[in-house]
């Protein structure tokens, strides 16, 4: 589980951050957003992001195309294990009823501490 006051917010200024911004700016699921979507998870991929399923309440994500940063603690276990001491970026990509589907991967975006 991680807590909220754990998660960083995403200036979203990398590629990747980029067309999260340009989706979630989207209110309604069209072809563009659809496509959008795609595209992100295309550019995932390309720089190795993972994919896991999860609960949305254990990492407080519920809509497609919310994320946030995160500095994964060096003990921490299940999914996000192969990313301690890491700065991640974790992204809701789709859903079902209560689990959603997300990627998380690492990003070299500086932050102002």
């Amino acid at each position: 589980m991680i807590n909220t006051n754990e998660m960083i917010d995403d200036p979203k200024t990398d590629k990747i951050g980029k067309l999260i911004k340009e989706l979630s700016s989207k209110t309604t699921w069209n072809k563009e957003k659809i496509s959008l979507k795609e595209k992100l998870i295309l550019e995932m991929e390309k720089e190795k992001y993972q994919t896991f399923w999860g609960h949305s309440k254990r990492y407080h994500l519920y809509e497609i195309g919310s994320g946030y940063l995160y500095k994964v603690p060096e003990n921490k276990r299940g999914n996000l294990k192969i990313f301690r001491g890491k700065l991640v970026r974790i992204v809701c990509i789709g859903q079902d009823r209560f689990d959603r589907i997300f990627m998380v991967g690492k990003v070299k975006i500086k932050l102002n501490d």
